[in-house]
C-alpha cells in the first residue's frame, strides 16, 4: 500500500510518517512504551552504580544523552508547530488577497451590467453577483464582520 500524504496540492510534501497517521490511542501506547524502555534503561545504569561505584561515569553520560535527547525531541515539535503556523499564516493572507480580487472583480462586473439597458440580463448577472458575494461571506467574512452566532 502506498504510503498517505497529506491532502495538498504542493507536490513537495513528504508522505506522512507512521506517527502523523496513527490514532490518538496508538500514539499514547507508543509514548507509554518509550517512557518505559527509557526508564528502564536508566533505572538499570542507576542500579548498576550501587552495585558497581565506578559505573558513576556512566550513569552521568547517559543521563545526560537522556536530557539531549529530550531537548532534541523539543526543539522538533516546536520547529513543527512554527512551520505549520507558518504555512496557516501565508494561506490565510493568500485567502485574503483572493478575496480581495474576487470582490473587486465582481465590482466591475455590477458596474459593467449596468452599461446595458437589457434588464433581464442584469438581474442575471446580480443574482450571480450575489450568490459569489454570499458565499465569500460564508467562506471568508470581510475583516470586522461578525461571524459567531
Amino acid at each position: 500500500m502506498p504510503p498517505k500524504t497529506a491532502v495538498t496540492t504542493d507536490s513537495s510534501v513528504r508522505p506522512a510518517a507512521w506517527w502523523q497517521r496513527a490514532s490518538t490511542g496508538k500514539t499514547i501506547a507508543a509514548a507509554i512504551a518509550l517512557s518505559v524502555l527509557i526508564f528502564v534503561l536508566i533505572a538499570g545504569l542507576d542500579l548498576l552504580t550501587v552495585w558497581h561505584p565506578m559505573m558513576v561515569g556512566v550513569m552521568v553520560a547517559m543521563d545526560g544523552a537522556v536530557a539531549a535527547l529530550c531537548g532534541a525531541l523539543l526543539l522538533r515539535i516546536v520547529r513543527d508547530a512554527q512551520g505549520r503556523h507558518r504555512m496557516l499564516m501565508e494561506r490565510f493572507t493568500m485567502i485574503g488577497n483572493l478575496n480581495h480580487h474576487i470582490r473587486n472583480a465582481l465590482e466591475s462586473i455590477q458596474l459593467t451590467a449596468h452599461s446595458t439597458q437589457n434588464q433581464e440580463l442584469i438581474d442575471q448577472i446580480q443574482n450571480a453577483v450575489s450568490r459569489i458575494q454570499r458565499a465569500l461571506r460564508e467562506i471568508v467574512p470581510e475583516p470586522g464582520q461578525n461571524t459567531g452566532p
